[in-house]
């Protein structure tokens, strides 16, 4: 019940990503914004996808290399730009530090777990079980799908490699405090960023549930 609710609340935050994201590229004047919004979106189905099951299915190459392509979008235009205020250089930056991230979050999600000291054996009889090799990349039943595919779902004694932890718990602190900076700038207007909010926010939760 847990990693169902888990799931249902971030597929609802990086959906209400997608829909201020998509109409930001709808309105946007020029194509580079157009595209700058567009690749928000298919981050934010990205992140949808990887906590349900289905998206398991979709191999970790794709979001490599559609995120790498991402990544270098953002950092030609902060080069670009350069002429333009400090402030913009920042949020360019950040914006090419994101997709950056859905890059290694592909790549750690691709990590295998290992079993934990004390637990070997017994998830050594559990393996040997008839079928349950076949669980390992499945999500539970519940949701958290592809997110949970690096052990063996429900089986206790399954963890994540430790540098798997530490450096999802550092993207995960940089994606909060982000968010309690995209905050701040909401309260003080005049701009209203509720898209990078959410979006700080979701990814911020998402890396954590990686620890």
């Amino acid at each position: 019940m847990g990693e169902l609710a888990a799931t249902v609340a971030i597929t609802g935050v990086f959906t209400l990503c997608a829909v201020i994201y998509l109409m930001r590229a709808w309105q946007s004047p020029t194509p580079l914004m157009r595209c700058a919004g567009i690749l928000h979106v298919l981050m934010a189905v990205a992140m949808i996808a990887m906590v349900w099951p289905w998206g398991a299915r979709v191999a970790p190459i794709v979001s490599v290399l559609l995120f790498s392509g991402g990544a270098l979008f953002f950092a030609h235009r902060v080069v670009v730009d350069a002429d333009t205020t400090r402030r913009h250089l920042l949020v360019g930056a950040y914006h090419a530090a994101m997709m950056a991230s859905m890059v290694l979050m592909s790549v750690l999600m691709s990590v295998p777990a290992t079993v934990s000291s004390g637990s070997a054996e017994a998830n050594s009889a559990q393996g040997s079980m008839t079928g349950m090799g076949s669980m390992t990349g499945m999500g539970s039943a519940g949701g958290m799908g592809a997110m949970s595919g690096m052990g063996v779902p429900g089986t206790a004694g399954w963890a994540q490699p430790t540098g798997v932890t530490v450096i999802a718990g550092v993207c995960a602190a940089a994606y909060l405090a982000a968010a309690l900076w995209w905050f701040y700038a909401l309260i003080r207007g005049p701009a209203r960023p509720w898209g990078e909010v959410l979006m700080a926010t979701g990814m911020g939760a998402a890396f954590a549930l990686l620890m």
